[in-house]
């Protein structure tokens, strides 16, 4: 239904000429696309429309459009073309809209993930340090993007051997998700999956182990990134139970079936 909506939409601009609109319309549909794991074919709605803002200077535009094309290349494991495009955005975004924009700190957030899945870890630290110092100023302390960004951060400090320093931005940032989203969202269970990552990178199984079973509970092996935290999820505990001397346990979760996108388990995605 979505999608007949937007093509409907796109239709009629399209007989009106409004080629802003014309590159807006073809911008969500490889968005709908993108969601739906059809790559292909949000590729080449995503990349019509980067040429119409491109043709049109629509600098604005441009950058959420790179971005966009940036997430599709990120989910489908295209992780250098993906920071390129990130990178770009970022740039247009600089020079746009100043070196302190909120938009600003989503592109380097944005950054982080294919710079954490090519492990250059050092420059993925770098990027989301910058987003959350960002988002501070733009957010405070309380709000779902600043907790999303501390996370983000906690990842890659987990990646780097310093859970003891990641576990209380994941506290933080799991309270925040719990007093702001309904008790059975899918990312307060990301948020104790990730956390359960650092407490297993500190060899606390136990607290390890009740964070990944409640987190792997409250989420669905659907497409898209709750699908694909919930193998993180399945993989985290195998990890967990191989560390732990209980191979037994490990044996129920398939690991070769996860993203290969987390923390210290080598499992993850985008939170």
């Amino acid at each position: 239904l979505a999608l007949d909506y937007l093509q409907r939409s796109l239709a009629r601009r399209q007989e009106m000429n409004d080629k802003p609109s014309i590159a807006l319309s073809l911008n969500n549909i490889g968005r709908l696309y993108s969601a739906q794991r059809d790559y292909a074919r949000a590729l080449d709605y995503l990349q019509q429309a980067l040429k119409l803002y491109e043709a049109l200077g629509d600098r604005s535009g441009l950058a959420h459009s790179l971005s966009d094309i940036g997430r599709t290349s990120y989910d489908r494991g295209d992780y250098a073309h993906a920071i390129a495009l990130f990178e770009k955005a970022i740039d247009i975004k600089r020079r746009s809209l100043g070196p302190r924009h909120p938009a600003l700190a989503s592109n380097l957030n944005n950054l982080g993930h294919p710079l954490r899945e090519l492990g250059r870890y050092e420059e993925a630290e770098a990027a989301l340090r910058e987003a959350v110092s960002i988002g501070k100023e733009s957010f405070g302390s309380d709000h779902p993007t600043r907790a999303m960004f501390d996370i983000n951060l906690a990842r890659i400090l987990v990646r780097r051997g310093h859970a003891a320093q990641a576990e209380p931005m994941l506290r933080s940032a799991l309270a925040v998700r719990q007093k702001s989203m309904a008790p059975q969202d899918w990312r307060i269970a990301t948020a104790k999956l990730f956390l359960g990552e650092a407490l297993l990178a500190e060899r606390r199984y136990p607290e390890a182990e009740a964070l990944l079973l409640d987190a792997r509970a409250n989420m669905k092996d659907i497409p898209g990134p709750q699908g694909r935290e919930f193998k993180v999820a399945g993989a985290t505990l195998a990890a967990l139970y191989k560390a732990w001397g209980r191979p037994d346990k490990a044996a129920a979760y398939p690991v070769a079936a996860a993203s290969s996108a987390g923390s210290g388990s080598g499992s993850g995605a985008r939170p």
